[in-house]
């Protein structure tokens, strides 16, 4: 068809914003399929959105691309049709082409983008982790972890900028996302991936620190130590934007692992005041039921840890110790013992029970220092 005036345009973008008003999806698919001409990216932007959102057509990804790669090349609503190509290729599991385009959107503006990016890179970065345990070759492991290490950086420079910039867009699952990429770190750490310096973005460390109020966690040079720290960083940096739960969530999950690391008792028994803590906060939390399903790992976890090692910490239990909890949190952060009733009742907690911090040697004394 002929090229439409500037004239038909602006009468065709009228019309849409009153089917917008009208809730008439169906005729700003009709109207945009029947004027599309490939010379206007306000056309195809809108033919993108009815194919993502079954506006008056059935849902397709594939047209939903073609479409707005057509408005992105006209840089016509660029900010968002470089936003839905990213949801785009999020829906369909690509994430190696969704972060570049979320990072457009985000660079365009959009500040909202900046959490998807975060959340595709975690993807990446979990799921090249997963290949690379079942490697066997010392040059794909190698190859593979740098690429686990890349993609953590830029997840976690994501989900802190999203949460500061636009905390809107952080979801729960979001933030499950953000603490899988900090255990992810721990596990390399603990298993020798890690240089003595830390590998990620020190501009990362020091966003966590400031949010936070733990610049101790940067003081120190070893990499483990540095790394355990930052995973509790990170739980108080959630906590302090309100995702309290799990941050929770993750201080349990960072005692398991120390737990099953050290085979320590002493950590299980913290991981056991959290999971009661959980059990009181998933009360006040609306999306409690979303994030236990996505965090149900910890739970079995816990189960095959405390057949290792709950008969210790019951006998800890009896002799009146109480778990030294500050390890999981900042200086200054950790609640008493006392504040979670459920623990408190469940364990027949006596009064003025005593919670002596465990003496460790060794790397341990450096790993468990405050």
């Amino acid at each position: 068809m002929a090229y439409l005036t500037d004239e038909q345009v602006n009468q065709y973008l009228n019309d849409i914003d009153n089917y917008f008003e009208q809730g008439n999806m169906t005729e700003i698919f009709n109207t945009s399929k029947k004027l599309f001409d490939g010379t206007d990216g306000r056309k195809s932007y809108f033919l993108g959105c009815c194919y993502m959102n079954e506006w008056g057509t059935d849902y397709d990804l594939e047209k939903s691309i073609y479409y707005l790669n057509y408005a992105v090349k006209h840089r016509d609503c660029y900010e968002y049709a470089t936003y839905l190509l990213g949801i785009a290729y999020y829906r369909k599991s690509d994430y190696e082409n969704a972060v570049p385009w979320f990072s457009a959107s985000y660079e365009a503006g959009n500040k909202s983008a900046a959490a998807f990016m975060a959340d595709s890179a975690a993807a990446i970065a979990l799921n090249t982790w997963d290949m690379v345990r079942r490697c066997v070759l010392q040059d794909e492991i190698s190859q593979g972890v740098d690429v686990v290490k890349k993609f953590i950086a830029i997840a976690q420079r994501g989900y802190v900028t999203a949460a500061n910039e636009a905390p809107d867009s952080m979801t729960s699952m979001f933030w499950c996302g953000f603490g899988r990429i900090n255990l992810l770190l721990y596990n390399l750490s603990t298993l020798g991936y890690l240089d003595l310096n830390i590998v990620t973005d020190n501009s990362f460390m020091t966003l966590l620190t400031e949010g936070a109020g733990m610049a101790a966690a940067k003081m120190d040079t070893d990499a483990h130590y540095k790394v355990f720290r930052q995973g509790i960083a990170a739980c108080d940096f959630m906590a302090s934007k309100g995702a309290v739960l799990v941050a929770e969530y993750f201080r349990a999950y960072l005692a398991l692992l120390e737990s099953e690391r050290h085979k320590s008792a002493e950590a299980l028994f913290r991981a056991m005041w959290h999971m009661r803590r959980i059990g009181e906060l998933r009360g006040s939390c609306a999306d409690a039921a979303d994030i236990a399903a996505a965090l149900k790992d910890m739970d079995e976890k816990y189960a095959m840890l405390d057949r290792k090692y709950g008969s210790i910490v019951r006998s800890m239990i009896s002799q009146g110790k109480r778990p030294f909890i500050a390890e999981s949190y900042g200086e200054g952060l950790a609640p008493s013992v006392e504040s979670c009733a459920n623990f408190m009742k469940v364990y027949q907690m006596p009064a003025g029970g005593s919670s002596p911090k465990p003496e460790k040697k060794g790397f341990f004394a450096k790993l468990f220092r405050k």
